[in-house]
């Protein structure tokens, strides 16, 4: 089985701190899709999730989700992750675009709440793997390629955009462009 996943958060994560740190930043939306090998649903989850904290303004208008959302609309992070957990368990793959920052925010959760990070043998990171596909140059590293953007990737590959910095839809767009990427032998 593959699970894709995607989060939304309150922030950056600070690397110089530690995943427990109350400075880290919260999931405000966490999705997955869980499939079997050639792409069929088996099961998927879309949820706002309250953090308990104000968010910022300026990452509000990134993905849409603001405090009073998360409020009205949220469940707790705890009972968030605890879903992610179960979908996890049944995953022989696990695939996301820039996959660090998503198994980084899942375990800075997972630390707060007193357990251990995930422990992922086999993943899969549509961000790194399309990187020599798409050829983006680097401005900050000459001759070097930039990491793209999951709407470049879709882009490239379908020549279509999506509602990206939603969850569900990025999770979504990361499925198709998984399954092209596989099509084109990367």
């Amino acid at each position: 089985m593959i699970l894709f996943f995607d989060t939304e958060t309150t922030g950056m994560i600070n690397k110089n701190l530690s995943f427990a740190d109350k400075s880290q930043p919260h999931i405000v939306e966490i999705a997955a899709i869980l499939t079997n090998d050639i792409g069929d649903e088996r099961c998927s989850m879309d949820l706002i999730v309250d953090p308990g904290i104000e968010i910022p303004e300026k990452v509000s208008q990134i993905h849409g989700i603001t405090t009073e959302m998360t409020r009205k609309y949220g469940v707790y992070e705890q009972q968030a992750v605890y879903m992610f957990m179960l979908l996890f368990s049944k995953a022989d793959l696990l695939v996301a675009h820039n996959i660090d920052f998503d198994i980084r925010i899942v375990n800075i959760q997972l630390a707060r709440m007193g357990m251990n990070g995930l422990h992922v043998d086999r993943i899969y990171d549509t961000m790194k793997e399309a990187t020599d596909l798409l050829k983006i140059p680097n401005p900050n590293y000459p001759g070097k390629y930039k990491w793209p953007k999951l709407s470049e990737l879709h882009k490239y590959l379908f020549n279509e955009d999506f509602k990206a910095h939603n969850a569900l839809e990025d999770t979504k767009a990361c499925k198709r462009c998984f399954f092209e990427l596989k099509k084109r032998g990367l």
